[in-house]
């Protein structure tokens, strides 16, 4: 409102168009105000939220009452916002020790009920134990917002009681490069098109032909430093396993040797607990310290924001972006009806591994001085070494090395 009226004050010696027409300047302002409720984040929430009234008289009554309230002093301007029900202890629904559990178990339920059938339920119980009813919708959601803590687990979750509710631990990013590497898999969500052949019996003849489906995504694992988020390390496939973080971590690896000329091994790793049994041996090799990410905690892995800056920076702006995922707004989702008219335009498989190629490769143009200056400034009891003969044991790389056997005058291949 304090915008609003410096808009207003502003635009009043303009207020008068030409041939003596007034022109309204609440309509106008009232349309500015409108217009910021539909500026969206990438996650589909507002920009600058705010309940002002969408008409212009209510807007203009209510922004001249908290002006002419302001002249009295700045305190009571913002009394005057303020509604006259906020706080009144006498609309507040007084509930026993017994009523209370009732609630909270409605409230807590898995089957999640809305505020209008759990006011339906209690009234059931109320009538039987002759407490007072309730007649609002409005006092349930009051009561939920007070057992918040308690039964969030119940109707949403141990994960969501974590995420948002239990104490997080805030960290700092390390200064130092290869100190802490995190991976996960991510599904890039870039289309391609892909051929495979299909047999069909027709009048008992077997007929083979080739069928096109145009929704197929590859999958990336990205080594992450912590430091600096470089993505040192990475894999495409279609579909993350044991072989495909094995891959990453080689990859990554073999960049130490392109970038420190000699390959290293990072101080702790982190990973999350996909094939647990086949992989913490691996990862406790490639460390000094591994770290396990918590089990439904989506916090504890920087790799996830990480994809989905990917995503907004560099795969929405292709024509065969997929979109955010299921849960996003659908306001941000691509048009599905001009995916569906230019599906033979989608790329074919080789194009969607350039163009993923290409994103790790401006990611590391960008952070690569400021990686090899952490790399300077990082002490050298954390630097760690990965032998030769330590490496092609563990990570079973392509390279060759040719030697000859002089008993037998052979030549055999070890392959790393």
């Amino acid at each position: 409102m304090n915008a609003l009226l410096s808009l207003r004050d502003g635009r009043k010696a303009n207020s008068i168009g030409g041939g003596g027409t007034r022109i309204n300047v609440w309509e106008k302002l009232c349309k500015l105000s409108n217009d910021l409720l539909t500026l969206k984040d990438p996650n589909g929430r507002d920009i600058f939220p705010h309940n002002l009234p969408k008409n212009w008289k209510a807007l203009k009554r209510k922004c001249e009452q908290y002006e002419a309230a302001r002249r009295i002093s700045e305190e009571e301007g913002y009394r005057s916002v303020i509604h006259k029900s906020y706080g009144n202890k006498y609309a507040a629904v007084v509930l026993n020790e017994d009523a209370k559990a009732v609630m909270h178990k409605l409230i807590s339920m898995h089957n999640n009920l809305n505020n209008v059938q759990i006011m339906e339920e209690y009234n059931k119980v109320a009538s039987l134990m002759d407490w007072k009813p309730i007649d609002s919708p409005t006092t349930v959601e009051n009561w939920r917002q007070k057992f918040a803590l308690t039964t969030m687990a119940g109707n949403k979750g141990d994960k969501a009681l974590k995420n948002t509710r239990m104490k997080q631990i805030h960290r700092e990013a390390p200064t130092q490069a290869l100190t802490y590497w995190t991976l996960d898999g991510w599904d890039a969500e870039l289309f391609y098109q892909k051929k495979t052949p299909k047999t069909v019996k027709k009048n008992g003849e077997e007929k083979r032909y080739m069928y096109t489906t145009y929704t197929n995504r590859k999958t990336m694992v990205v080594v992450l430093d912590a430091c600096e988020k470089y993505p040192v390390g990475y894999a495409i496939g279609d579909h993350e396993s044991p072989a495909l973080i094995r891959e990453a971590l080689r990859n990554a690896v073999q960049h130490t040797k392109e970038l420190f000329g000699e390959r290293y091994k990072p101080l702790q790793l982190q990973s999350d607990n996909y094939q647990k049994k086949v992989m913490v041996p691996f990862y406790e090799a490639m460390t000094k310290y591994y770290t396990p990410a918590a089990l439904g905690n989506a916090k504890s892995k920087i790799v996830e924001p990480y994809f989905k800056r990917l995503n907004v920076e560099y795969c929405q702006k292709q024509a065969n972006w997929s979109g955010f995922g299921i849960t996003a707004d659908k306001d941000n989702q691509p048009n599905l009806e001009v995916l569906n008219q230019n599906h033979k335009f989608i790329p074919d498989e080789a194009t969607v591994i350039a163009q993923l190629e290409a994103i790790i490769a401006q990611e590391r143009a960008k952070k690569i001085d400021a990686y090899r200056a952490a790399w300077e400034r990082t002490e050298e009891a954390r630097k760690m070494p990965f032998g030769i003969e330590e490496y092609l044991m563990l990570m079973g790389g392509n390279h060759r090395t040719h030697k000859q056997d002089h008993r037998f005058g052979t030549v055999y291949r070890v392959h790393g």
